[in-house]
């Protein structure tokens, strides 16, 4: 019975004096806007057949970006699941992938440009989709542009 969240990393190019380089115009997670706070953040109770409260699928561009936000959503109870640490030695990716998503009250798909290009990641957001709209979820999504 996953939901489907979407965090999308927002990079733009800035002029500087070594000509373009990129620049990261996201939160620092470290010093995050409302800070995670363990004491006031009650994780949601783990259904039957669940074991994780969101799967995570990134682009491992964006790793550490990404094991920022693990680590403090883990720091507050919550199950996160996440392919490096969770997945299933011996079994295929594909079988890793849907039963993780199965197994999870929600999907998160950290978007960024890298994101859209790799094509794991793509099938990852695909399969979240089409097992969560077997569920009978709905969800409407707006363009996003990624250009510079």
């Amino acid at each position: 019975m996953a939901q489907l969240h979407i965090l999308v990393r927002v990079k733009e190019k800035r002029q500087g004096s070594q000509g373009m380089k990129q620049h990261c115009n996201c939160n620092n997670l470290s010093q995050p806007a409302v800070p995670l706070s363990p004491s006031i953040h009650v994780p949601p109770t783990l259904r039957a057949g669940e074991c994780y409260h969101v799967f995570i699928s990134y682009s491992s561009t964006d790793y550490q970006w990404t094991h920022s936000l693990i680590n403090q959503l883990e720091s507050c109870g919550l199950q996160v699941c996440y392919h490096e640490r969770d997945f299933t030695p011996g079994r295929t990716v594909l079988e890793n992938m849907s039963d993780c998503i199965l197994e999870s009250q929600k999907v998160l798909l950290v978007l960024s440009p890298e994101f859209v290009r790799s094509r794991w990641c793509l099938l990852e957001a695909n399969m979240s989709l089409f097992l969560i709209c077997r569920k009978g979820y709905l969800f409407c999504f707006s363009s996003l542009d990624f250009t510079y």
